[in-house]
């Protein structure tokens, strides 16, 4: 499931991938999945996190942690297979993503080596 970087923002990559694997663990629209991505206050609290579990409450009449740790059962063979993942978690309502350093590294290294000096540069 690992997404053909198709950009060369490596942040847009491993977004990417979050939202993948949202889309197919709760069963929603990836634009609307993109919608509930954040980047948390706290890095304790990961790289990346998602408030899906909100929009679903109301339709699925359970609390948004219940959805939340639903989910991120859900997620947990599909993230195992993917070198960037290290874990997901949840805290309360948010489902928290922890890239592995040693991949985004990879990814960032790679587009820098691809961009030459235009990497950072707007529109890359």
């Amino acid at each position: 499931m690992s997404p053909t970087p198709q950009t060369n923002n490596p942040w847009n990559v491993a977004t990417d991938l979050v939202i993948q694997l949202l889309v197919k663990a709760a069963s929603i629209d990836s634009e609307i999945v993109r919608k509930y991505i954040e980047t948390p206050p706290d890095p304790d609290l990961g790289d990346i996190a998602s408030t899906v579990s909100f929009l679903l409450a109301k339709e699925l009449k359970k609390s948004p942690a219940a959805i939340a740790t639903e989910i991120a059962q859900s997620l947990e063979k599909e993230a195992k297979k993917e070198p960037m993942l290290d874990r997901v978690e949840t805290k309360g309502p948010y489902i928290n993503f922890f890239f592995d350093s040693g991949e985004f590294a990879r990814l960032v290294v790679s587009a820098i080596v691809k961009l030459d000096d235009r990497y950072g540069m707007f529109g890359s």
